[in-house]
């Protein structure tokens, strides 16, 4: 079961933004509107899933780092909502219920009417694959 929240998960918290590029290291400017888009990078999953299962991170940190971590597969290679990748994301993700409760909120603002995602064939992988990690 996915706890509710009380504020919705709007965006990763600045300072688990800085904490990430440090750490992991990320090419960011600081004037990254969506970071977790702009930094998103299919080839390095692996890696930030292993930092995510290590549980060494905070809270903000975790989030933002499941944030990047689905953006990555999202926006990367992976079209098939059944593959390792995203079986090892969604068990990561659903390690911590609040981790898990803020990529609801996080994403599913998208699909609400009115939301940036345009329900349509286009985005049939795209819904399938934040369907599949968060569910």
């Amino acid at each position: 079961m996915i706890p509710s929240m009380e504020q919705p998960y709007l965006w990763p918290a600045p300072e688990a933004v800085e904490r990430l590029n440090q750490l992991l290291p990320l090419p960011a400017t600081g004037r990254e509107q969506d970071w977790e888009v702009e930094l998103a990078d299919a080839g390095r999953i692996g890696e930030w899933l292993d930092l995510l299962e290590e549980g060494s991170l905070d809270l903000d940190a975790q989030s933002a780092l499941a944030l990047l971590i689905v953006c990555s597969i999202l926006y990367g290679e992976e079209r098939s909502h059944a593959t390792p990748v995203l079986d090892r994301a969604r068990m990561a993700i659903r390690a911590d219920p609040l981790v898990h409760a803020r990529m609801h909120s996080y994403w599913l603002r998208f699909f609400e009417p009115g939301g940036d995602v345009e329900i349509d064939a286009e985005n049939t992988a795209f819904l399938a694959n934040v369907a599949y990690v968060l569910t």
